[in-house]
Parts: structure tokens; sequence; C-alpha cells
């Protein structure tokens, strides 16, 4: 097990890279973990926006439930509430799109994707209601953070 200032330290290595596809992110982290709760950080903001249960998956094959955090730099996605690694991170600030309707492609209810520059992460929310919270707050910070990458070049 490593120590929980180093799980911290790779969390925020990980949440400072410019590519958020986390190596070995194949959503079958079994480890258990201590079960002190954790709140990740990410761009030096740890403001948690919003926390639940979502269906991750990669389109149409693997669907896994995963406790997800969002933060104002970062979606976290971990097996557990409890956990204290996340399993991967979606970076805000490399946000490029969204769909917020991919019930037909990923013949999932509820469905919604983000992409960022170099990746497309799907999601599934346990209602239209959840569904819209999430999608409001993530396409709002990843307009944000779009617009400033946009300013800067």
């Amino acid at each position: 097990r490593m120590p929980k200032d180093k799980k911290k330290d790779k969390v925020d290595r990980e949440a400072s890279r410019d590519s958020y596809d986390v190596p070995g992110d194949d959503d079958d982290d079994d480890e258990d973990t201590d079960s002190s709760e954790f709140v990740p950080k990410a761009e030096g903001d740890d403001d948690v926006l919003q926390t639940g249960w979502l269906v991750k998956g990669d389109g149409r094959r693997s669907w896994k439930r995963r406790w997800t955090v969002l933060t104002r730099g970062a979606l976290f996605y971990f097996e557990k509430p409890k956990s204290t690694e996340p399993l991967g991170v979606v970076a805000l600030r490399n946000f490029a799109d969204y769909s917020p309707d991919s019930d037909a492609e990923t013949r999932k209810p509820f469905s919604f994707s983000v992409e960022t520059k170099s990746r497309r992460y799907n999601f599934c929310a346990e209602s239209s209601g959840e569904k819209q919270a999430w999608l409001e707050h993530i396409v709002t910070l990843g307009r944000l953070y779009k617009c400033q990458r946009d300013a800067a070049e």
C-alpha cells in the first residue's frame, strides 16, 4: 500500500499533466483503500462542486458504476466513495466539446459524453435531472477553460 501523502502527490501529479489519459486507465483497479474521506485537488482549487454516481463506459461494451467528484479543475472518477486514488481524471482545462444526448450511440438512457483534446469520455446518469446537473457544471467550466485557452493563443 502506498502511504496517504504519496497517493495525494500522485493525484496532484496526474491533475497537473497536460494529457489526462491516466496510464492503466482500464477501470479494473480492485485495490482496497483506506476508509477516510478523500477530496481530490486539481488546478490548485479544491472546491467540490458535485459528487455522485455515474456509470462510465467505452461506448457500448464495458460500463462500470463510478463515484464521481467534480471540482473546478477536473472530473475525478473512483471505484467507490471512500477510495483515495482516482481511477481517472478528466481535465476540464482540456475540454473540447460535449454531446448532451448520447443515448442512441451508447444505447444507455441519460448518457452524455465529454471530449478533451485527446479523448472522449462517456457517462450515464441515473436520471434526466442528474444528467442535466452534471452537464451544467461540466460544460460551463469546460467552456470557461476553452475561452481562456483561445484568448491565450
